[in-house]
């Protein structure tokens, strides 16, 4: 079903879930909410209501993101690593290609040839490198307290999640755009996403745990989510 606040239109999903959750998708900003059977419409309408600053917000950025120019992957331009601004510098060379992180600059070496799908491919593997590199260093620093290790690491592209996780097989899976962010919001993601180990819900037992660990484990969380379509 579709409901309208004010000059927003939104489309209403029933189903088995615990509780209301509304989420604003690129590229357009459709929104959309999932609500429990339960819920009557008069309650979703409320909810909708209390997020609209939240929605033009997200709408606004997605407008921004359509309008801006397309990136080319050519000398000069910026990256963010780890929050902090790298210059791509590239090396034309006869040989099998090759990307890495510098102190501030990412280093493309390719052929005069390559072209830019090639080189797109090339960052985004710089960027799966990176995180699943600290990934593992986080997750080594964590495991003395959750007292189970992480035993597999996947990191790729993720439309909307930051990190999932697998307690049966202790596998972590994190969004490769983490890589772009501060470390300190990888290190909050990888560790919730080992607390599900212990705990699988979001219940008061998981938050304890992660109070425990990481007191101000809710003010990364929401600085990370202010900007994104992503949760953890």
């Amino acid at each position: 079903m579709q409901i309208q606040i004010e000059e927003i239109k939104i489309e209403v999903t029933l189903k088995k879930v615990k509780n209301l959750n509304l989420r604003v998708y690129p590229p357009n900003g459709d929104v959309r909410i999932s609500a429990p059977y339960r819920v009557k419409v008069a309650d979703i309408e409320h909810f909708a209501a209390s997020k609209l600053d939240w929605i033009r917000a997200k709408q606004r950025q997605m407008r921004q993101v359509k309008s801006e120019p397309k990136i080319q992957y050519v000398e000069g331009e910026l990256f963010p690593v780890w929050g902090r601004q790298c210059r791509l510098t590239i090396s034309y060379v006869n040989q099998t290609p090759s990307i890495e992180l510098g102190e501030d600059k990412i280093v493309m070496k390719i052929r005069q040839t390559t072209n830019r799908a090639t080189r797109e491919a090339m960052v985004d593997a710089l960027y799966r490198h990176v995180v699943k590199l600290m990934t593992a260093e986080f997750a080594t620093k964590w495991e003395p307290k959750i007292g189970l290790p992480v035993k597999r690491i996947y990191v790729q592209r993720m439309k909307t999640r930051w990190g999932t996780c697998n307690p049966r097989a202790q596998s972590i899976r994190l969004n490769s755009e983490l890589g772009k962010k501060p470390l300190k919001y990888l290190d909050y993601v990888v560790l919730h996403e080992m607390v599900h180990f212990l705990e699988r819900s979001h219940n008061e037992v998981f938050q304890s745990y992660m109070h425990q660990f990481m007191p101000d484990w809710r003010q990364r969380q929401s600085e990370l989510n202010q900007r994104e379509n992503y949760s953890a």
